[in-house]
């Protein structure tokens, strides 16, 4: 289910109402389509060539507080200007979960700090962000645009109600689609897709298998930089 080749069939239906936020703000009919990349960069590159191979444009969100991956390395700011020059748009997204509610000058200080990281690696202005695992307190702020940034989260994106009328949101979060399977539906014109490129893999997998195929990717690069940087470490050779 989670292949590449079943994401393309999720999301090409939607390929002549693809957008990017801003556009979406002044426009009433869109498919916004964005990925939230919460472990490996890697699978984000990865997915952003399919998209690239058919035409598709979409917008990446990557964390500057992560523990899983270091947005700063050589590496990484590599892929990140990859996926730029694909014509993707690169975006934050922002790690609050040490906040337990919300204090405005707290809130805003922290958007600006995360804001000046992402934007001095990536060499231009952050245009908008997602929030990681956002709580009630945040999705309560019905605002479109939060510190200059687009909030992807906002009232013209996202529906904070049990049964949204105007725009169908779908998500992939925990391998599977809380929300329904992506699709076309008469009378909606307003879309938002959210994707986990860390859930999706050449071939299908299970969520297990998909996140022990995770680990091992990461074993193997830091194994590698272990071996680079370590020269007895190198001497011992590779773990098994």
């Amino acid at each position: 289910m989670f292949s590449y080749d079943a994401y393309l069939r999720y999301v090409l239906p939607f390929r002549d109402m693809l957008m990017g936020y801003r556009a979406a703000l002044s426009s009433c009919e869109f498919a916004i389509l964005r990925h939230d990349v919460e472990f490996d960069t890697h699978r984000a590159l990865e997915m952003a060539k399919i998209e690239n191979k058919s035409g598709i444009k979409s917008t990446y969100f990557f964390q500057v507080r992560s523990d899983a991956y270091n947005l700063a390395s050589i590496e990484n700011k590599e892929i990140l200007f990859e996926i730029m020059g694909m014509g993707h748009e690169v975006g934050l997204h922002m790690y609050l979960s040490h906040f337990d509610k919300y204090e405005d000058s707290v809130f805003k200080r922290e958007v600006r700090l995360q804001n000046k990281i992402l934007s001095e690696l990536i060499e231009k202005p952050v245009d908008c962000f997602s929030v990681h695992r956002p709580k009630p307190w945040f999705l309560e702020i019905r605002e479109d645009v939060i510190g200059s940034m687009i909030n992807a989260y906002g009232p013209s994106f996202f529906e904070y109600v049990e049964q949204p009328k105007d725009i169908k949101y779908f998500a992939d979060s925990t391998h599977q689609w809380n929300y329904g399977e992506p699709k076309l539906i008469a009378g909606i014109t307003k879309y938002q897709i959210l994707t986990h490129p860390d859930e999706w893999f050449e071939f299908p997998n299970e969520v297990e298998k998909n996140y022990h195929l995770t680990y091992e990717a990461h074993c193997d690069r830091f194994n590698k930089t272990l071996m680079s940087e370590n020269k007895r470490f190198n001497n011992l050779g590779p773990i098994t």
